[in-house]
């Protein structure tokens, strides 16, 4: 559905992104820090965009999983 290709999107784009930053410069930059008072988000890893898109799309594509199951409760895929 619309929804898993949306994740298969942002899961694709954000491991390019990386993969880009890994080859191109060695590293992949980490630039948004959280910086804030607040103890929780100041202890907050630093990411990119790439990876908030894999984070983002890992996310959606769990939820499509679990939206779209049978309503047996079978699961989509078996070995036959």
């Amino acid at each position: 559905g619309v929804l898993a290709q949306c994740a298969l999107g942002l899961i694709l784009g954000g491991a390019i992104g990386n993969l880009i930053d890994r080859i191109g410069f060695g590293v992949v930059t980490d630039m948004i820090d959280l910086d804030t008072p607040l103890e929780f988000l100041r202890t907050f890893p630093i990411f990119n965009v790439a990876d908030t898109a894999l984070t983002i799309g890992v996310i959606l594509l769990i939820l499509d999983f679990l939206l779209h199951r049978d309503s047996d409760n079978r699961p989509l895929i078996t070995d036959n």
